[in-house]
């Protein structure tokens, strides 16, 4: 596992911190993670915010520039950080854009930006997991966190030679596995499959309504139409493909 840097250490340790203001303790946490502080200077730079909300889900609204954290973690510090960091990827991430205007492409562009936010959650804990700081990866399936860490794990291996054609494949491919698994696997805060999740969305997006921003404002728009659901049990998206394969 690698260590931070010196000039990591020195940012994280020195000088004012970003915070959240959702609780010192939260701000505390992520004040040791050079990611966070890294991932919290962009949100910052996009004018987001932080609030507390009542749903059972955190979510990031990307019009409003609001990340929101469900208060059922106002007394867990290290899964409230998670949270956080997990919204954090939403909002660095702005969108992705569907390959085409089908159902299944919008699904497979949201898997991709969950896989994202994801990964900025997995350099968060890393960060501070190199520091003695347990803190759990957010997931509703134990077989997906295990995926997960897994993925990260393997691309933290790829040797940094100055080859970014390596590196942009290595990267693809964590991409692709971590989509995956949140299609097959994950669920959101409040117990609903992100294929359902995402699919509800293009369903409502094509009969004229609004989503409302949520936790998902970051897919853009398609013209066209098409109906392409994705079956139960099917291999939403095949981690040998490469996320330039799926989108535009």
């Amino acid at each position: 596992m690698r260590e931070l840097t010196k000039a990591e250490v020195a940012l994280v340790a020195g000088g004012d911190s970003y915070k959240t203001n959702l609780s010192s303790a939260i701000d505390d946490m992520l004040a040791k993670s050079w990611n966070a502080q890294f991932d919290m200077d962009i949100a910052h730079t996009y004018n987001y915010h932080y609030q507390w909300t009542d749903s059972a889900k955190s979510y990031t609204d990307t019009v409003a520039g609001v990340i929101y954290i469900s208060n059922q973690y106002q007394n867990n510090t290290e899964a409230a950080v998670m949270q956080v960091s997990h919204e954090l990827g939403h909002a660095v991430q702005p969108s992705f854009v569907p390959a085409n205007d089908s159902r299944e492409a919008y699904q497979q562009a949201g898997y991709l930006w969950e896989a994202h936010a994801i990964e900025v959650s997995l350099a968060i804990n890393y960060d501070l997991e190199q520091q003695g700081i347990h803190v759990p990866v957010p997931s509703a399936s134990q077989e997906a966190a295990n995926i997960y860490v897994h993925a990260y794990a393997t691309y933290l291996q790829v040797p940094f030679t100055g080859d970014m054609t390596l590196l942009g494949k290595a990267l693809q491919q964590e991409d692709a596995t971590i989509a995956d698994a949140v299609c097959r696997l994950e669920k959101t805060g409040d117990g609903q499959s992100y294929a359902d999740y995402y699919g509800h969305e293009w369903d409502i997006r094509h009969s004229g309504g609004s989503t409302g921003g949520g936790g998902s404002g970051g897919i853009g728009n398609v013209n066209g139409g098409g109906y392409v659901p994705v079956g139960p049990g099917t291999s939403c998206i095949n981690p040998t493909v490469t996320v330039g394969d799926l989108l535009r």
